[in-house]
């Protein structure tokens, strides 16, 4: 890959921006030229220094910087969602092979690789009796994913991935325990927007384990963050999950019109052609009513 000084210099040049007026009170003449050579690295504290001149976020200096591609952790995580919420393998076994292929110096204990190997173990159980289970998965590899999230000390947004992928083999109650713990964390990212929806998603998949399991107490402090993640014009896919999962939750606490919400927020994603989605929502809603209908006989 090319030199931070060889992205700055293609930009510099695009913008018709003299050295001088760039580099002025930053680095020196020399220092510059032979920078934008390839020849010097730069601190961080003065590549923003000179990103602040143009101006230009460092997110989108990275992206211009990996010739207008988004980073290898934001690639990973875009093939996984799309190949993991497939029924057929095929498609992440393709993936897989690829990343031992390009990330030969990964461990075995790799975060992704755990990921892959938990998924796969999944979808081939799935081709083979048409269900999902967190049973499906080996055990050396549940091991893994458990010492894994037991050994974070400060959540990042990759633990956040990473937590948000493997949560469902984990007992409900571990999940919550682990809720209660990380809620802080995910608090200290709510102004920043590249976590947002990092959290939002994990937070979906937690209401959707915790509901599956009917261990609803721990839902509403769930529900309530995700109401608060979703507060942005470009988030209201995640706030039209919040509505699902409350009209869930008033399903299972008797609360009047909750079977209506939820449907209001399936017919919303058809509506706007998520397929996917909509056949997911449709399928929980379905196993929600006979629950509270089994509950309800008991």
């Amino acid at each position: 890959m090319k030199n931070y000084g060889e992205t700055i210099r293609t930009i510099r040049l695009k913008k018709n921006m003299p050295q001088k007026v760039l580099y002025q009170d930053i680095l020196s003449k020399s220092y510059a030229i032979r920078l934008e050579q390839g020849k010097h690295d730069i601190s961080f504290y003065l590549l923003l220094k000179i990103l602040a001149r143009f101006p230009m976020e460092i997110d989108e200096f990275l992206y211009i910087h990996q010739n207008y591609q988004e980073s290898e952790t934001e690639w990973f995580y875009e093939e996984f969602s799309k190949r993991g919420n497939q029924t057929d393998s095929t498609a992440l076994f393709s993936l897989k092979e690829h990343y031992l292929k390009t990330y030969t110096e990964h461990s075995a204990d790799h975060p992704w690789k755990l990921q892959l190997d938990a998924r796969l173990d999944q979808l081939v159980y799935y081709q083979e009796a048409n269900k999902l289970t967190k049973d499906s998965v080996s055990l050396q590899t549940t091991t893994k994913i458990k010492q894994t999230l037991s050994s974070i000390q400060s959540w990042t947004i990759e633990d956040f991935r990473f937590f948000a992928n493997t949560l469902d083999l984990l007992d409900s109650t571990d999940r919550v325990l682990y809720f209660q713990s990380i809620l802080p964390a995910m608090d200290r990212y709510k102004n920043f927007e590249k976590a947002r929806n990092v959290i939002c998603v994990l937070l979906v998949n937690a209401i959707h384990e915790l509901i599956e399991d009917f261990h609803i107490e721990g839902v509403p402090a769930l529900l309530t963050t995700l109401y608060d993640f979703s507060d942005k014009a470009h988030q209201m896919f995640f706030r039209n999950y919040y509505h699902f999962y409350l009209g869930l939750w008033q399903i299972l606490t008797n609360h009047p019109n909750g079977e209506k919400k939820a449907r209001a927020a399936i017919e919303l994603l058809k509506q706007m052609d998520y397929h996917y989605h909509t056949e997911i929502l449709t399928l929980t809603l379905t196993r929600t009513l006979r629950q509270k209908e089994t509950n309800s006989t008991d």
